[in-house]
C-alpha cells in the first residue's frame, strides 16, 4: 500500500511519441503560417493554453461529478467547504477553456478575414491542439489523497485504453454502505456500535 496526496505523478506514459507529434504539429503550422504571413508563436502560445484548461476542466469536471455522487448518496459525508472548493475549480475551469478558445480564435482572425477561413490553418491548428493535448496526458495523478491498492505498472507496460493500471482509495471521503432488512431498521439508533467484517482473505 502507498499513500499518495492529490496532483501526485503515479506514473508517466512515454512523453517521447507525443512530444515527436507535438514537433511535428508545430513544423507543419509554422509552414502553413509563412506561406500566409502569419505569427507562429502568438497561436502555439494559444493553443497550448486552451489545451491546458482543456485538462483542468476534465480533471475539474469528473472531481465535481464524483463530489455530486457522494453527496446523493451519503448527504454528510462531505463538508460544505469539500463542496464548494469542487462547485468552484469546476466552474473556473470552464471559464478557462472559454477564454482560451476565445484567444485562439483571437489569434486565428488575426491572420485576416480570408486567411482564418483557411482550411489548411484550421487543420494544423487541430492537428496541434489534439499533440498538445496528448502530451498533457502523459502524466498521470492522483485526483484524491488515498492509498493505492493495487499498481502493476513496470518500466516497458504497455497500456490499453480502458484497462485499469491503478486503484486508488480515497482516505478523505470513506463510507460504508449496509444493506438491512426492513423489519430491522427500527431496531437501529444514531450512535450505535457496529461490527464491520470485511469479506477477503
Amino acid at each position: 500500500h502507498t499513500n499518495v496526496k492529490k496532483g501526485d505523478t503515479l506514473f508517466m506514459i512515454d512523453r517521447i511519441p507525443y512530444e515527436i507529434a507535438v514537433a511535428i504539429a508545430e513544423t507543419n503550422l509554422e509552414k502553413v503560417s509563412q506561406s500566409i504571413g502569419a505569427g507562429v508563436s502568438s497561436i502555439k502560445v494559444a493553443t497550448a493554453r486552451l489545451s491546458k484548461a482543456r485538462v483542468n476542466l476534465d480533471r475539474a469536471t469528473k472531481n465535481w461529478e464524483r463530489t455530486q455522487r457522494v453527496i446523493a448518496q451519503n448527504e454528510g459525508a462531505l463538508s460544505e467547504r469539500d463542496k464548494d472548493r469542487s462547485e468552484a475549480a469546476y466552474l473556473n475551469a470552464i471559464e478557462e477553456v472559454a477564454s482560451a478558445e476565445a484567444g485562439v480564435e483571437k489569434q486565428i482572425t488575426a491572420l485576416g478575414p480570408t486567411d482564418a477561413n483557411n482550411p489548411d490553418t484550421k487543420a494544423v491548428i487541430s492537428q496541434l491542439e489534439k499533440a498538445q493535448w496528448d502530451l498533457a496526458h502523459t502524466a498521470i495523478v492522483a485526483p484524491s489523497d488515498g492509498i493505492i491498492e493495487s499498481f502493476n505498472v513496470e518500466v516497458g507496460y504497455f497500456a490499453g485504453a480502458g484497462r485499469s493500471m491503478v486503484t486508488l482509495i480515497s482516505n478523505k471521503n470513506i463510507w460504508i454502505q449496509a444493506n438491512l432488512k426492513e423489519n430491522n431498521i427500527s431496531n437501529i439508533n444514531l450512535g450505535n456500535d457496529v461490527d464491520v467484517i470485511f469479506d477477503i482473505e
